[in-house]
């Protein structure tokens, strides 16, 4: 079972291969500040229809299976963390312009 603290650890990212059972394929990651470091496996997740108990309140039992990594999931968790990156650079170099571009606005 994965589990961080402070945003260091493992978690599960994806939902791919549905089947009808309602079961699916995602993958465990390694990591940090939520930034998924490096795939650690994939399982195929089966909801029970029951719900556990916890401390914390109730949360629901998923068992899981170990199947082969699934590629297109790491891929695609990768391509997405890329793309946040470049909007998070872009976003970062376009806003001090603008706000430049007010102060200027407002000395004339």
């Amino acid at each position: 079972m994965p589990g961080a603290y402070h945003g260091i650890g493992t978690i599960y990212y994806g939902n791919r291969e549905k089947a009808d059972d309602g079961s699916f394929i995602t993958t465990k990651w390694a990591i940090f500040v939520f930034v998924p470091l490096f795939p650690l496996g994939s399982y195929r997740v089966r909801p029970l229809d029951g719900k556990g108990f916890s401390l914390i309140g109730h949360r629901p039992r998923y068992p899981v299976e170990k199947v082969e990594l699934n590629v297109r999931q790491v891929a695609n968790t990768y391509l997405l963390c890329i793309g946040v990156f470049l909007l998070m650079i872009l976003v970062a170099l376009h806003i001090p312009t603008e706000w430049q571009k007010q102060i200027l606005h407002r000395q004339d």
